[in-house]
């Protein structure tokens, strides 16, 4: 119900052309301390007085206009405590970058793999245009045979890597370190 309610609040938005669940509950693999991951495809700029006032009338605490990966939002609901990850994204970015990835085989350190497996196994909540399926990359593509061999030299140092979870801000989001080996 949360989640259908997140993308009702985000359909209703002008700028707004699609909006899709990833992550654990996408997936299948959310447990009690999973949050949601929400991903807002918008042709122009969803407003952030637009974006302020949904996640203050949500949650508490909250955070706004967050670049560090991607422009997004986060809070924890009020009434449930689930914390709730909102990424907005440029629909004509996103097709580029899927463009490269998919069709020039050029690897990008950071998001070549996360962001085509992000848009493989999201589901899509809300579609304005019926044109989310141009952007969710068939499991068929040749992706892994060319990206392999173009990724691993640029990332050589990431590949050795290991990932250890340690205690956050809150059990229900832990930190992830990246420890080089």
């Amino acid at each position: 119900m949360l989640i259908d309610d997140l993308a009702a609040e985000f359909a209703n938005i002008a700028e707004v052309e699609a909006v899709a669940l990833g992550g654990s509950r996408a997936s299948g693999w959310e447990d009690d301390a999973s949050d949601i991951d929400i991903y807002v495809y918008s042709k122009a700029s969803v407003p952030l007085e637009r974006r302020s006032a949904l996640a203050r009338r949500r949650g508490d605490p909250i955070e706004i206009d967050n670049r560090y990966w991607e422009t997004g939002d986060e809070w924890d609901e009020q009434e449930t405590g689930v914390h709730v990850d909102v990424m907005y994204r440029a629909l004509g970015a996103t097709y580029t970058d899927l463009s490269r990835v998919l069709q020039q085989h050029e690897a990008s350190i950071g998001y070549t793999t996360c962001i085509v497996h992000n848009l493989s196994t999201c589901r899509v909540l809300f579609d304005r245009g019926g044109s989310s399926g141009r952007y969710k990359p068939s499991p068929a593509s040749p992706i892994r045979r060319h990206l392999r061999r173009r990724l691993s030299p640029r990332t050589c140092p990431y590949c050795e890597t290991r990932l250890v979870l340690s205690e956050g801000r809150s059990s229900k989001q832990p930190n992830v370190q990246i420890k080089l080996q």
